[in-house]
């Protein structure tokens, strides 16, 4: 079941841009190129980072991510929040 929030967004992995007109969807999606300019940075710098995304996510596709990964060798790996805390299980990518 894909999340509710992406009957609005209209993001998909073959459209990780989502709504153009969407002026939420436009500022996430500026907020998901900055957090990726801090991801450069970090790598630049020598600086360890993890970036945490839930296993519902299509940030994985948006197009800087994607030039990211040929940039840098970035690691996913699946964790349950419930092994770590979390009232529940949801799953969720940590990239590093």
């Amino acid at each position: 079941m894909p999340p509710r929030s992406r009957g609005s967004t209209h993001r998909s992995r073959e459209r990780p841009l989502g709504r153009p007109d969407s002026e939420s969807v436009r500022m996430g999606n500026l907020l998901c190129a900055r957090a990726l300019v801090l991801v450069l940075l970090c790598a630049s710098k020598q600086v360890f980072w993890v970036l945490e995304q839930p296993m519902s996510s299509v940030m994985e596709w948006h197009p800087l991510f994607q030039r990211l990964l040929k940039l840098l060798t970035v690691r996913k790996m699946l964790i349950k929040m419930s092994n770590y805390g979390g009232p529940t299980e949801k799953k969720t990518y940590l990239y590093s």
